[in-house]
């Protein structure tokens, strides 16, 4: 049951009659939340067409220039979101135990392969498990959500797979990327 059903069933309050609900997912990361906050590239809210409550969301988030999706739409474009992270990750975690297992040098590898146009991504952060709290828990949470619907989804299954045995293997990131990104400018 969604939230406002629960509202409605477990107490008789309605939404536009007794309060306004939204959603406002957050895209934030751990080590730089409040300037995140304050250069969104991406600010999605969730509600029932209420061009009210539109324009105080648009007042509220003046900067961020928010865009309007269904409650659903929203918080799928979240989990979406993360499960895109991690799976960018998981990757460069393949290539990384493989690389490990050639002797190759993956830092070089990490540094060359982006220079082609629309793979400037930082995620070539690898050679640990994805920490944190979004990407754990929304992977997992997804990957439940789907098999709950029969939706078979065997990257998603892989990717955490993937995250599992560089945890088991090496540990988990616990510096943010950008930190990671800053000093390895500095070098």
């Amino acid at each position: 049951m969604e939230f406002i059903e629960y509202l409605s069933v477990e107490y008789g309050i309605t939404n536009g009659d007794h309060y306004d609900y939204v959603v406002f997912p957050s895209f934030l990361n751990m080590g730089t939340p409040l300037e995140d906050e304050l250069a969104q590239r991406k600010c999605i809210v969730g509600l029932i067409n209420d061009e009210i409550i539109k324009n105080k969301m648009r007042d509220l988030l003046h900067w961020a220039r928010p865009e309007f999706g269904s409650y659903l739409e929203v918080e799928l474009v979240k989990y979406v979101n993360n499960v895109f992270h991690a799976g960018i990750l998981s990757i460069w975690n393949e290539f990384f135990l493989l690389g490990e297992k050639m002797g190759v040098d993956m830092k070089w590898i990490s540094e060359v392969t982006p220079r082609e146009r629309g793979l400037e991504s930082v995620y070539r952060v690898f050679g640990k498990a994805w920490g944190g709290v979004c990407l754990p828990k929304d992977t997992k949470a997804f990957l439940n959500f789907a098999e709950k619907g029969n939706i078979k989804m065997p990257i998603l299954r892989a990717i955490i797979s993937v995250n599992d045995e560089m945890r088991d293997q090496y540990g988990v990131r616990e510096e943010h990327w950008n930190k990671l990104i800053e000093q390895k400018n500095d070098q």
